[in-house]
């Protein structure tokens, strides 16, 4: 009796949900299927298509019709029916800032407010914008304030997204920030929480094809964002002109993978320099402006961050701890997937990962 009611609650048990998190970027477009049952993730199912190839070298090409299509592709590797996804802007493309409000102003009246002391820092009409605010609670300073993060963003730059999920026949469930994403997924890290509740000021590093953005967090909110245009496609191009190789072969010389070309190093080498170059110069600009602020520790995101050798090399420069990120350590996995492979492209895949786990919220 006991058996068969223990197998009748079982069906009273609260079923995995299960979220489709999207995230497109200048030159690939990677998904993540995520299940949570309580406070447990399971990776379901990835994938990665890139838009860049010898037969489509030009980004100019790449048009929102053409990533509709793409996805739909990608989807097709994804088994399962999944009709809502999750979905990310550029933070490029964000206006973010921090405003000042009357903690006496009404529930009902306090949304009105925001978007008239918003106004005087947006460039555009209300109507021509999505946005959205967080209160962060009472002012330091001012026990009778409230500090508010009010983010917004052209409506074309949401709309564009929203488009590209529905002509791939989904439905969008949530459109976040990229930087805010992967600040979410950077929850999943065991030694992210500990600096975090350790109150040290964080520096997130996210190297994509195109560029790479550098955010700080500190008490875990984003307290800096800067985009840089510099990123891995400059070394892909750099191993097709030293090499004379395809952009396939170049991506595979980049990791290792293609033992044909003996010594990568020095174009490689050359890279992760101009690399730490770049990211030194924005910290020191954070630092500058931010009353000599010091940055305690470094995570790194993005294809860029699992170059050979950059975290030594990044380490050894600036002095601060490195770490590259893995939001799947303390996750299961599903058979079928090449855990190896998944573990090595965590980084790749932490704004999916940020997204799903938005999602579950």
């Amino acid at each position: 009796m006991i058996q068969a009611l223990s197998t009748a609650l079982s069906w009273l048990q609260p079923k995995p949900q299960t979220v489709l998190s999207i995230d497109i970027s200048a030159v690939s477009i990677k998904i993540l299927a995520l299940q949570k049952q309580r406070n447990l993730y399971h990776v379901k199912d990835y994938t990665k298509l890139s838009f860049c190839s010898e037969t489509n070298p030009e980004l100019a090409s790449i048009t929102p019709t053409f990533i509709s299509d793409a996805l739909t592709k990608a989807l097709q590797k994804i088994p399962g029916t999944y009709k809502k996804a999750s979905i990310c802007v550029n933070s490029s493309t964000i206006i973010s800032k921090q405003l000042l409000l009357d903690a006496s102003i009404p529930r009902n009246e306090f949304e009105e407010n925001v978007l008239l002391v918003a106004n005087q820092y947006i460039p555009y009409g209300l109507e021509d914008i999505y946005y959205d605010y967080k209160v962060l609670g009472e002012n330091p300073f001012n026990s009778k304030m409230l500090d508010v993060l009010f983010i917004a963003s052209r409506r074309e730059n949401v709309s564009t997204k929203i488009d590209i999920l529905t002509q791939a026949g989904l439905i969008t469930h949530i459109v976040d920030i990229d930087s805010y994403a992967l600040i979410n997924a950077c929850n999943l890290l065991p030694e992210y929480i500990k600096r975090s509740l350790d109150q040290q000021t964080i520096s997130v590093v996210d190297i994509g094809a195109v560029n790479y953005t550098f955010i700080i967090v500190r008490n875990n909110q984003v307290i800096y964002t800067h985009v840089q245009d510099f990123g891995c496609n400059q070394l892909i191009l750099a191993l097709q002109t030293e090499y004379l190789c395809t952009y396939e072969v170049a991506q595979k010389i980049i990791y290792g993978i293609d033992l044909a070309i003996n010594d990568p190093n020095i174009v490689l080498t050359r890279f992760i320099n101009s690399l730490i170059k770049q990211i030194q110069l924005t910290q020191e600009d954070f630092i500058a402006a931010n009353h000599n602020t010091k940055i305690d520790c470094i995570f790194l995101c993005g294809g860029g961050a699992i170059l050979p050798n950059l975290i030594e090399s990044l380490e050894k420069s600036i002095n601060v701890p490195t770490f590259k990120t893995n939001p799947f350590l303390s996750m299961t996995i599903a058979e079928h997937i090449d855990k190896k492979t998944l573990h090595e492209i965590a980084p790749t895949l932490m704004v999916c990962s940020g997204l799903a786990i938005r999602s579950f919220i």
